[in-house]
């Protein structure tokens, strides 16, 4: 792909993430199920650098959150391990939010009340 095929990728990928929230949602909804499985914090943060980009990019978000550009480029360095009020803050101000879940456990042991006596 040439530059100007790249340019006009970025700019249809960044006029959906902003103007289809259900783009949106799909992409970070996918972002976080690649994180359980990979868990490759790297990535979860190049998605969400993306998205900072999208929405008016590292001074926006710096201007939004409060935070200084430094430490929201700091936030997207590789292999960084920012705050968890940062990652909340730069959420917050992407307008996403986290929900926890109970992890589904592959076997659960019912209680049946009975009493069990082990074979020797």
């Amino acid at each position: 792909m040439d530059n100007k095929e790249t340019n006009k990728f970025r700019d249809t990928f960044n006029n959906m993430l902003n103007n289809e929230p259900e783009v949106l949602k799909e992409f970070i909804n996918l972002t976080f199920e690649e994180y359980n499985e990979s868990q490759d914090f790297n990535e979860l943060l190049c998605s969400l650098k993306y998205i900072t980009l999208a929405k008016g990019g590292i001074e926006f978000l710096s201007k939004k959150t409060g935070l200084s550009r430094q430490t929201i480029h700091n936030m997207f360095k590789k292999d960084s391990n920012p705050k968890l009020n940062t990652f909340f803050s730069v959420l917050n101000a992407l307008d996403l939010d986290i929900k926890l879940e109970l992890k589904k456990k592959p076997y659960q042991k019912q209680n049946t009340g009975a009493i069990q006596i082990a074979n020797i």
